[in-house]
């Protein structure tokens, strides 16, 4: 018995300790926030889920390209209160274009895609459950006493 109590303190030690790099938890607006392929982020107004990386034209950091290129991430907006859901898509790029946006306003909240991790090393193709997006929510209300 008395061998049993430091394995259950370790046991549950550990998994009090778990890293998750901030990757679970509530949608926190106003601050930058991490979200996997197909998590969902959410807080009492609003939730928002990366569907995809629907194109990774990023060019790899070993290799020497004529384009940066870009990535187009899709996610769903889910408006609990009103019971609207919106998809959209936004882009990771270097260069701004107008049909290319890193961010975009639905409702009262702006939604700023930051970076898309991991940045391509190779030609080789990334898998879905690799990525993670970084991306910041703004409520409008508050964007005006910025």
């Amino acid at each position: 018995m008395k061998q049993l109590i430091p394995l259950c303190l370790v046991l549950i030690l550990s998994i009090s300790c778990k890293d998750d790099s901030g990757l679970k938890g509530p949608l926190e607006v106003n601050e930058v926030n991490k979200i996997r392929h197909l998590e969902t982020l959410r807080n009492s107004e609003i939730s928002i889920r990366f569907d995809e990386v629907a194109e990774d034209s990023r060019c790899p950091a070993n290799a020497n390209c004529a384009w940066e290129g870009n990535a187009k991430i899709k996610f769903t907006l889910a408006m609990n209160k009103r019971r609207q859901i919106v998809p959209f898509e936004l882009y990771v790029s270097k260069i701004t274009h107008l049909e290319m946006k890193n961010d975009t306003i639905i409702s009262d909240y702006r939604i700023e895609v930051i970076a898309l991790q991991p940045y391509p090393e190779s030609s080789d193709k990334i898998p879905q459950s690799d990525y993670i997006a970084e991306i910041r929510v703004e409520k409008r209300n508050s964007l005006s006493q910025n």
